[in-house]
């Protein structure tokens, strides 16, 4: 039998009793309570009155993303780049000697609510191979003009519904994609064909990355959305059962399509669920898309953006459409899972989940930036809804309050108000190995304090207490993804995920928790990560 005893710690369970000791078996926890009755099952270990929490959960998030983005040999810009050294850069790559390597340029990470960047910009460096630009929110793309042509994309091209190709006054492409819809026309252009071992990898390394910052748990906001399993083949290859440091919860993220309606796409879900659901990987949920972000103008707002009076945002579903989408999904069992920031979409989402009524899965709006008035009544009446957010994006930028006026800027992100009424909260990054979102600490800092006043929206009581925080990134996530028997927190009969951190989480102070560091993480009792001294 495979059985450790830990005693003398200061255990904060995620449930109603914390604890000092847990007895673990078989990667499971058979007994979590005082030190004297651990000690009734042997000889332990003392952690010497370390702060043992359980594995974290990020709730949201692109990791699956990395694997390819690795193997491509993605180049990364700063968020905050400026023209001039984005210019600089691309001659730098111009001029490295790996340039030759690759038909493609391929980047992301540019804001272009910051850096206004076009074709033009990039084809005074590179004009002779295709280079493709993510924004750094992955709802925006730049091409250069070879890329565009390679696309397709010119004067005569039309904008897909919910989508834009961005223009020059005189109406020629200036190489601004914009939405989903546009970047799906991008997609297969784009020279992305990972070898499995690269992959591989990749995956192992950034697994560790969320090792490190204490997560077991993930849920992939967009895992596949068609019939192509390659990803999902990748997580279940029994050949890494021993490796496996993560459980994966999978999502299968439905748009509609001239070749994808709701019946294939359920046919597919149920055959993949069959086929590659496993001890650590769970294709448990359908996610839509309901708008796109504040930053490219795409949130779907109620009134106009305040910058520009004639665009409203683009929804991709109208209320009734989600509840005919979701339907069938829920009837069976899934849990659904909706992106959606500006206050018109959490409004069609809200209702829609009003109109589903009672599921055997979960409901989850996912970002919950900006709600209005009727909205969040609707909301306050739902406690079954997931309140899922990045609680780290309270840290804002001036432009946001140019886009949103006033009313809006000063009411983003309520937190406050849902949890008080009651609806649940859990965290997640919403992509992946970026220290500022990722790091659990930091956004349990940023939840709890809104910030400061020189880098925050304006805080109207939003502000959560450290153990709500604290519940968002362990057994609220697990509930939203219908796991919470088996994780979440540490609790007899669950699965023996834990975290010994370098503080007392709820003895240190709020700038303390900025600075916690993970000293071990454990899976299924194994450690899987351990800080060097």
């Amino acid at each position: 039998m495979n059985r450790k005893i830990y005693y003398n710690g200061r255990i904060y369970t995620a449930e109603a009793e914390n604890a000092t000791a847990m007895v673990i078996e078989n990667g499971k926890f058979v007994y979590v309570g005082t030190d004297q009755k651990a000690l009734e099952y042997g000889d332990g270990i003392d952690l010497k009155g370390q702060c043992v929490i359980p594995g974290l959960i990020d709730s949201h998030c692109h990791l699956t993303n990395g694997f390819f983005i690795d193997e491509n040999k993605f180049i990364f810009f700063d968020e905050e780049i400026n023209i001039k050294e984005f210019s600089k850069q691309l001659k730098a790559i111009k001029s490295s000697e790996a340039y030759g390597d690759n038909s493609q340029v391929l980047a992301m990470g540019i804001n272009l609510s910051k850096t206004k960047i076009t074709a033009k910009d990039i084809d005074k460096i590179i004009d002779e191979k295709p280079v493709f630009v993510f924004s750094f929110d992955g709802h925006a793309l730049v091409l250069n003009s070879c890329a565009m042509e390679l696309v397709g994309i010119n004067r005569d091209t039309k904008d897909p519904e919910g989508g834009q190709f961005e223009r020059f006054e005189n109406g020629e492409p200036n190489g601004v994609v914009v939405e989903i819809p546009a970047l799906l026309i991008c997609q297969p252009y784009i020279d992305m064909k990972p070898a499995k071992n690269v992959v591989l990898r990749n995956k192992k390394i950034i697994e560790g990355i969320y090792n490190y910052y204490g997560f077991t748990s993930v849920f992939d906001a967009s895992t596949v959305c068609s019939e192509n399993t390659e990803i999902l083949d990748l997580l279940c290859d029994k050949s890494l059962k021993d490796q496996q440091t993560l459980n994966y919860f999978t999502s299968f993220c439905y748009r509609e399509a001239d070749d994808m309606n709701v019946e294939k796409a359920l046919k597919l879900m149920n055959e993949q669920k069959a086929k590659y659901t496993t001890e650590s990987v769970f294709p448990t949920t359908l996610k839509l898309i309901e708008d796109g972000t504040v930053e490219e103008h795409t949130a779907s707002l109620n009134k106009p953006y305040n910058d520009q009076p004639e665009n409203s945002g683009t929804s991709f579903f109208t209320t009734d459409e989600i509840v005919k989408i979701a339907k069938p999904f829920t009837d069976e069992g899934y849990n659904i899972h909706i992106h959606a920031i500006g206050d018109k979409a959490t409004d069609n989402v809200i209702f829609a989940y009003d109109k589903l009524g009672n599921i055997k899965g979960t409901k989850t709006i996912a970002h919950n930036q900006l709600f209005s008035s009727e909205g969040m009544e609707a909301l306050l009446k739902n406690k079954d809804i997931f309140f899922q957010t990045t609680p780290a994006w309270v840290m804002t930028d001036p432009y946001t309050k140019d886009y949103l006026g006033e009313d809006l800027y000063n009411n983003q992100f309520p937190l406050g108000t849902a949890s008080k009424s009651g609806i649940k909260i859990a965290f997640g990054c919403d992509t992946v190995a970026n220290e500022t979102v990722q790091n659990p600490f930091l956004g349990m800092y940023c939840a709890t304090t809104r910030g400061n006043d020189e880098t925050t929206f304006p805080t109207q009581d939003q502000q959560i207490t450290l153990e709500e925080a604290f519940y968002g990134y362990t057994i609220n996530g697990a509930r939203l993804l219908g796991a919470d028997s088996f994780i979440g927190s540490i609790k007899e009969g669950k699965n023996a995920d834990f975290v010994i951190i370098d503080k007392d989480l709820f003895e240190c102070s709020q700038e303390q928790l900025k600075e916690i560091n993970v000293i071990k993480t454990f899976y299924n009792g194994k450690e899987i990560y351990s800080k060097e001294e």
